[in-house]
C-alpha cells in the first residue's frame, strides 16, 4: 500500500495553485453605443451590424455582448422620453427640414412640411 502522506505531498507540489491574471475591465464608450445605434437606425441587418462591430470596433465576444446590451438600454431609455420633449424635438426637426428644403429649392417638400405643421396645430 502506498504511503498516503508522501502521495499527498507529491500532489501538493504538482498541483500548486497558479494565480490567474485579473480579468481586464471591459469599457463601452458612448461613441461606440451611438455608432452601433446609428447602424441599426440606418436599417442595416443584424448580420451587417455584427460584422461591422467586429471589423471596426472590437472582436472580443464579451465586449460585443455588452455593447449590444448597452444599445438596447439606450433605445429603452429613449422610449421613456417626455412626450412634450419629443413633440418639441419633432417640431424643431421639421423646421430644419423646411429650412434645408427652401435652401435647395425643394418647394414641394417645404410646402408639405408647412402643411403638416399647420394641420397638427389645429
Amino acid at each position: 500500500m502506498p504511503n498516503r502522506a508522501k502521495s499527498k505531498n507529491i500532489l501538493k507540489k504538482k498541483c500548486k495553485k497558479t494565480k490567474s491574471a485579473p480579468l481586464a475591465k471591459i469599457t463601452i464608450t458612448p461613441l461606440e453605443v451611438q455608432t452601433v445605434a446609428n447602424w441599426i437606425i440606418e436599417g442595416h441587418s443584424q448580420y451587417e451590424v455584427e460584422e461591422a462591430v467586429k471589423d471596426r470596433l472590437t472582436d472580443n465576444p464579451k465586449k460585443i455582448e455588452l455593447l449590444f446590451q448597452a444599445v438596447l438600454e439606450h433605445f429603452s431609455a429613449a422610449g421613456d422620453a417626455d412626450p412634450q420633449l419629443v413633440k418639441g424635438w419633432a417640431l424643431e426637426s421639421m423646421r430644419q427640414l423646411y429650412k434645408k428644403m427652401m435652401e435647395i429649392g425643394d418647394y414641394t417638400g417645404a410646402f408639405k412640411v408647412a402643411k403638416y405643421l399647420y394641420s397638427i396645430q389645429k
